[in-house]
């Protein structure tokens, strides 16, 4: 089978580690014939890993260069595939080839509502929503079959859009290269005098990256029992966040922020392996890695209370009700406390359940043969 691989529009976060473990075993392939157009993020993570040859080819965001779409359509018509494969949409292109387009957005699958509202004025949150609605439309009739990471997300999808499950597919996320399956627990950390908490995510408004600033701000020290909090976050330089925090280490004595800025995925598994807690407070997912990767690094994961994050982690993690900076600080204190650590067994249950990349790669290739049988 020929096919044209697009993650253009992947720039930021899981959808760049995705499409370069994808990429990475399908180079490998010999059943297929690809022809890959990336994204410079995506590009720079092959580059890493040193796996960079003359089918992978560089394309400007469709939105921010007017000879992206020329370009594309000419590399389409040269290679003359079977299908496109986008790893993750609206893609913002035209293909005359079948088209399966993977769709990883939980504002267009299955946000509800006061998500859209939530640091959002009125007119803003109805912008956001309207803005949603539009990509969402664009994504339905881009495509003549769609593949979804959680059944969550494609029955959203399918209702909101009136799109026929039969033209679907779930194939579930898992764990990349970069990534050990061994569970190392390191257990002098009860004894630590600096606790260090990963917040490895973007400043998106649905991460509530600002419950930080909550946290710091209603902390009493004295039930911290000397031991300082290091919180690690990933932000862009110059963002509205990273402006915010000289002037919220200057709030505690015992709670400082640091910006590690935004990581390669080559670098990921350094940065878990350094922290003590990976801290998730987003109030809205469709399947992150991070969830996976915080459990395969054997670290303790402390993830917002949501449907989403209970059908990936089920037991391996530790919950607080979202958006709730007193029980997430409580849950904090309780972590430090007891001195807690992960339950090696739980871990590994939660991580064979959703397998390796490989297995993800063969799924969503199973894909593309139960949709071209439907044709």
């Amino acid at each position: 089978m020929r096919i044209l691989f697009n993650c253009v529009v992947n720039r930021k976060g899981g959808s760049v580690q995705n499409a370069a473990n994808y990429i990475s075993l399908a180079m490998k392939d010999c059943s297929h014939i690809y022809l890959f157009i990336v994204s410079k993020a995506v590009y720079d993570v092959l580059f890493e890993w040193g796996e960079i040859d003359e089918r992978i080819l560089i394309v400007d965001h469709p939105l921010e260069s007017k000879s992206s779409k020329s370009k594309v359509a000419m590399y389409e018509y040269n290679f003359s595939p079977d299908l496109v494969y986008t790893m993750a949409g609206p893609t913002y292109l035209n293909f005359r080839s079948k088209h399966v387009l993977g769709i990883s957005d939980g504002y267009i699958t299955h946000a509800d509502l006061s998500v859209f509202f939530y640091k959002n004025s009125f007119f803003s949150g109805f912008l956001f929503l309207l803005k949603t609605i539009l990509k969402g439309i664009l994504a339905r009739f881009s495509a003549d079959f769609f593949v979804f990471q959680t059944k969550t997300a494609r029955d959203g999808f399918c209702k909101r859009f009136f799109l026929n499950k039969n033209k679907t597919y779930i194939v579930q996320n898992a764990l990349g290269k970069s990534f050990q399956s061994n569970i190392e627990i390191n257990s002098a950390e009860k004894s630590k005098k600096e606790i260090i908490i990963l917040c490895p995510f973007a400043d998106y408004k649905h991460k509530d990256i600002d419950i930080l600033e909550r946290i710091i701000k209603i902390a009493d020290e004295k039930d911290l029992l000397g031991v300082k909090i290091k919180f690690i976050v990933t932000v862009d330089f110059g963002s509205e966040f990273d402006r915010k925090i000289e002037r919220l280490n200057r709030v505690s004595n015992f709670f400082k922020i640091y910006n590690h800025g935004v990581y390669s995925y080559v670098d990921a598994l350094d940065l878990y392996l350094s922290s003590d807690i990976v801290f998730m407070p987003t109030i809205l997912e469709t399947f992150s890695t991070t969830y996976l990767e915080a459990i395969a690094s054997g670290k303790v994961l402390l993830a917002s209370d949501k449907d989403f994050s209970r059908e990936i982690c089920g037991d391996a993690a530790i919950y607080f009700r979202a958006k709730d900076e007193v029980d997430a600080l409580s849950k904090i204190i309780d972590i430090i406390k007891v001195g807690k650590i992960p339950d090696p067994d739980i871990s590994s249950k939660v991580l064979t359940k959703y397998g390796d990349y490989k297995d993800r790669y063969n799924n969503i290739n199973l894909s593309f043969e139960f949709f071209l049988n439907k044709l």
